[in-house]
């Protein structure tokens, strides 16, 4: 899964096996740096998950130099084929906000590593979405009831809440006040549930093409997605500002 970075000028985006980086001014320069696999970025791009044959390790994108190494996270990894290509990859990890946890699939279940204290912690659902702004909970979905959200705290595990979807959930992220959390189904519908307190759902879209990327501004009032149908929607407080082809 493709993931993006921003640090100031400076924005890495991932394939399967490289880290590509561009800089301003003009963003001319492109460094590209090769790993075995790639599975996530970190929302800056100066770290990124990869797999290879000691593991699944966190590295510094730059330098290549190793931050932290999880031997047995592999075990039960599941390879997932590319049905045009044939080719095989690993399912995409997600870092937490401030770089210190990463969720990846780990089946059964998902593993939240603890990059500080090594420590991983199982939830018992697939996959992993995205986390809290706090990093203490993680939004995930599951295969056997693809219909739903499901947002656990993270260590203990624990399931918060399983909130309602009407289609298979493709992505997910949180408010920055972590105060609500907004997801896209691979039937086209866009949804906001408010976390604090946990209550219903605002259905901001139904556009009947799958939907798969989404996000929130930083100051929370406006949201954007995108998916099949070649538009990026974006709604200021729950109402849509525009429709960008």
């Amino acid at each position: 899964a493709l993931q993006i970075g921003f640090a100031g000028s400076r924005i890495c985006w991932n394939t399967t096996t490289t880290v590509r980086c561009s800089e301003g001014p003009g963003y001319a320069s492109l460094a590209v740096f090769r790993f075995y696999r790639v599975l996530g970025l970190s929302n800056d791009g100066a770290l990124a998950v990869t797999a290879g044959d000691e593991g699944i390790s966190v590295v510094e994108v730059v330098s290549g130099k190793s931050v932290s190494t999880c031997r047995d996270c592999k075990n039960g990894m599941p390879l997932i084929t590319d049905t045009k290509t044939g080719d095989k990859f690993f399912p995409p990890a997600i870092f937490s906000p401030d770089k210190t946890q990463v969720a990846m699939d780990g089946r059964p279940g998902t593993v939240v590593w603890d990059l500080r204290s090594g420590k991983k912690v199982r939830i018992p659902v697939w996959s992993a979405l995205a986390f809290s702004p706090d990093g203490r909970q993680i939004a995930t979905m599951t295969r056997k009831d693809a219909d739903a959200l499901e947002l656990w705290n993270v260590d203990p595990p624990r399931r918060v809440a399983s909130l309602a979807a009407g289609g298979q959930v493709s992505d997910a992220a949180f408010s920055l006040d972590g105060a609500r959390l907004a997801f896209t189904t691979t039937k086209g519908a866009v949804l906001v549930w408010k976390l604090k307190p946990l209550s219903g759902s605002t259905l901001l879209a139904a556009a009947g093409k799958s939907v798969d990327a989404i996000a929130f501004s930083p100051d929370g009032r406006r949201i954007a997605a995108a998916g099949f149908d070649g538009d990026v929607r974006i709604w200021l407080d729950a109402k849509l500002e525009a429709s960008l082809s």
